[in-house]
């Protein structure tokens, strides 16, 4: 008889082993686990818990696949059935290490009144990032708050410093000090010499006064070709000379309860507003602000010595007014802006006669207007009495206290890039750059030729 031989094959027990090492956040995912034993083929799934945003198990090898956007210790639990139907379960650790959040670059150094942009890196964290720039100086920017790029434009010589902060969307945060040098810039300063039209008038520290016995102010003269001046003929009415009364710059100092003034007029004769269709005032000081309803006159074009005037500033209840008129037989005509304080402004008024309308600004800000009733076109051809500041010859119940450092008077209303230029040399000149609107194209440098 022949024999027989029964061989029966019994299949190892079913095991299940894991590899996953720690994997650093958005990096790639290598781990993987593997079963044993059993029949073969297997099958892989996740009975309990998640894997980490971005990575799954790949079913049929075992393996973890992605790159995870998350960080954190992901506890699951991965089950292994064979072709038979045998299965086991086991718990595995996935671990997601943050790379910390990091921002980092130098600014470059730069020329003063130059603008420059520069863009910082940032690296680890959770995306997306929030931008913010802290301590900034004048001239800063961080233009979207989503990405890590500043524009700066620096208007003093020397080290500015300032801080850039990112934070993630897990809150996490980090910030950077960064700082640039600025050397001078070799560009010439502009100044009201550079208009194309010339200033009829342009009185400021440096074009000269003629002094009294007592070293105050009898003449202030004007810095034009023109000749005129302004001149007191009554000493005890002459302004002090006040020394660096403001960045540095002397000004005069009027008294309105002394009746200080100063006006030009009859010697020599001014005819700024003599047959004009448009005039412009500037003028930078400190005039002290009026609580009371009596008039405190800045500046005052007069034709016929009554002080009316064919163009100016005033003063009422806290209040800075422009006013004009274009025929001598006209009603005056005003336009009003509140003004909070007495610190050191620009106050500038404009007179279009031909366009019937008078406005008034401080600071190169918006405007207040006003249209007005009088006929449009010149204005009419009588010489004028006078130009006087913070009150007028006619009387001396209507002076005005405070500093003034520089007055001008253009027989036309400048475009508005020059006008701006005006307020930008008039700023930094005398230090006050700081009230300049912060969209003004001169708020971080003075204008340059």
């Amino acid at each position: 008889m022949a024999r027989r031989i029964l061989l029966i094959e019994i299949g190892r027990g079913l095991t299940l082993k894991g590899l996953i090492p720690s994997v650093a956040l958005y990096g790639t995912q290598s781990g993987s686990v593997k079963a044993d034993g059993g029949v073969p083929p297997y099958t892989y799934t996740i009975t309990a818990g998640l894997l980490p945003a971005g990575v799954y198990l790949d079913g049929a090898t075992g393996l973890f696949i992605g790159s995870p956007t998350e960080a954190g210790r992901f506890p699951i639990t991965v089950k292994a059935t064979d072709l038979s139907g045998a299965s086991i379960e086991r718990a595995f650790v996935v671990t997601v290490i943050a790379e910390p959040l990091v921002l980092s670059g130098t600014a470059p150094d730069g020329t003063v009144g130059i603008a420059q942009s520069y863009t910082y890196a940032v690296a680890g964290g959770v995306p997306p990032y929030t931008f913010a720039l802290l301590d900034e100086p004048v001239g800063w920017d961080l233009p979207d708050p989503s990405a890590p790029t500043i524009n700066y434009t620096s208007g003093t010589e020397g080290t500015e410093t300032w801080r850039i902060r990112v934070t993630d969307s897990e809150g996490a945060v980090f910030e950077l000090v960064d700082n640039a040098d600025f050397s001078a810039s070799s560009a010439t300063p502009w100044t009201p010499a550079d208009l194309a039209v010339a200033p009829a008038m342009w009185l400021n520290e440096t074009s000269g006064y003629v002094l009294d016995a007592n070293g105050h102010a009898k003449n202030w003269l004007d810095a034009t070709a023109n000749g005129n001046y302004l001149g007191q003929i009554l000493p005890s009415y002459n302004p002090a000379i006040t020394s660096a009364a403001k960045n540095g710059l002397d000004a005069l100092t009027f008294v309105a309860a002394n009746g200080t003034v100063l006006g030009g007029g009859v010697t020599p004769t001014i005819n700024i507003a003599k047959a004009v269709t448009a005039l412009s005032i500037f003028m930078l000081g400190n005039p002290q602000l009026n609580a009371s309803a009596s008039l405190q006159r800045l500046i005052c074009i007069d034709v016929n010595g009554s002080g009316n005037y064919r163009a100016g500033m005033q003063l009422v209840n806290s209040t800075v007014l422009a006013a004009q008129r274009r025929l001598d037989s006209d009603s005056v005509k005003t336009v009003s802006m509140a003004q909070s304080d007495s610190g050191w402004h620009i106050y500038n008024s404009e007179h279009d006669y031909t366009g019937q309308r008078v406005s008034i600004r401080a600071d190169g800000g918006g405007r207040s207007d006003t249209a007005t009733a009088q006929g449009s076109g010149s204005t009419s051809n009588t010489s004028s009495y006078e130009v006087s500041i913070m009150g007028t010859s006619i009387t001396s119940t209507q002076s005005a206290s405070g500093n003034i450092g520089e007055v001008l008077i253009l027989g036309y209303i400048p475009t508005d890039a020059d006008r701006q230029k005006i307020e930008g040399y008039m700023a930094w000149k005398w230090g006050i750059e700081a009230n300049l609107p912060a969209a003004h194209p001169y708020k971080a440098a003075a204008p340059s030729v």
